[in-house]
């Protein structure tokens, strides 16, 4: 594994062939948004799509979801790199919501 940072160009290169993809799949392409985070070794690909469109994406027993990740392994392969691939739903950004207001303080009513 190559010990560099990843560059932007393999970051939007992956952005640009899982919008591709995914957006020829849904219903909603327009819904469709791909968020990249690098890090020193490996980059995140979070996959938000309409709520709708998400049984689209992962497909009949998971295996458009399968053939997703080997398309984007592929990819890490190549670039030697480590991508971890992540599809977040409505319910995923209402548990984080839900857990952040867990740790913010109750104010009291002062009765």
């Amino acid at each position: 594994m190559s010990k560099t940072r990843v560059s932007a160009e393999i970051m939007d290169r992956l952005k640009e062939m899982v919008l591709l993809i995914v957006r020829n799949l849904v219903n909603n392409p327009d819904a469709v948004e791909v968020n990249v985070r690098p890090g020193a070794y490996r980059i995140l690909v979070e996959l938000y799509t309409d709520p709708g469109d998400i049984g689209q994406v992962v497909g009949r027993r998971g295996h458009l979801a399968v053939s997703i990740r080997s398309i984007i392994a592929a990819y890490a392969g190549k670039n030697q790199i480590v991508i971890d691939f992540d599809y977040v739903t409505d319910e995923d950004s209402s548990r984080s919501a839900a857990a952040k207001d867990k740790t913010r303080p109750q104010r009291s009513t002062g009765s």
